[in-house]
């Protein structure tokens, strides 16, 4: 019985910290989030570092001309397909509160999310059975301001700690799975 007890625990704790991370307020009225409306998502990524553990290791014009010519040149449809699967899920999830217009829909609320640092993850969390749904996928670090589209005003600052996406061979694609996590936690966030 104490060696159940005892690898139970270890268990208990290795999962604990495989989905460590998340979304929390750091300021404002998390409301916003909860009462209909529409908004408008708007990615920064102009001060992006790219590097393992949150490390600043490269910027990521240089992380991505590190990769070569293709990853420079399909950046742009791969980020905007990414964000696109965030919009998606967010506003599912969250279908009662504030969701993501569309086309030219009027807005209430401007979502800018500031991606301050990526790991770009690998596809080993595939291959490797211990390893868990998420090992490998893209871990993201950053901030998330919700303003007022009339005032510009801030009305709610969110912190981005570790939010991470599940493994897959594709990169673009563990960038997507990394975003449709973040709009989950931000959906549920309190």
């Amino acid at each position: 019985m104490k060696k159940f007890l005892i690898v139970a625990t270890i268990f208990l704790v290795s999962a604990s910290s495989l989905f460590a991370g998340g979304v929390s307020v750091k300021s404002g009225d998390v409301s916003v989030l909860k009462n209909p409306g529409k908004a408008k998502v708007v990615w920064d990524y102009s001060k992006t570092y790219v590097g393992e553990d949150g490390a600043k290791t490269k910027t990521l014009s240089q992380y991505l001309s590190s990769r070569g010519s293709e990853y420079v040149r399909d950046w742009p449809k791969d980020h905007a397909k990414a964000e696109e699967y965030f919009s998606i899920r967010f506003s599912k999830l969250n279908k009662k509160g504030l969701v993501v217009a569309e086309g030219k829909d009027k807005v209430d609320y401007l979502i800018e999310i500031k991606v301050e640092v990526l790991d770009m993850g690998n596809a080993a969390g595939l291959f490797i059975p211990m390893g868990g749904a998420k090992a490998g996928g893209v871990i993201m670090w950053g901030k998330v301001y919700v303003k007022n589209a009339k005032t510009k005003k801030t009305v709610l600052t969110l912190e981005i700690d570790e939010v991470k996406g599940k493994a897959n061979p594709s990169e673009s694609m563990r960038l997507g799975l990394c975003y449709m996590d973040l709009a989950t936690r931000m959906a549920r966030v309190r």
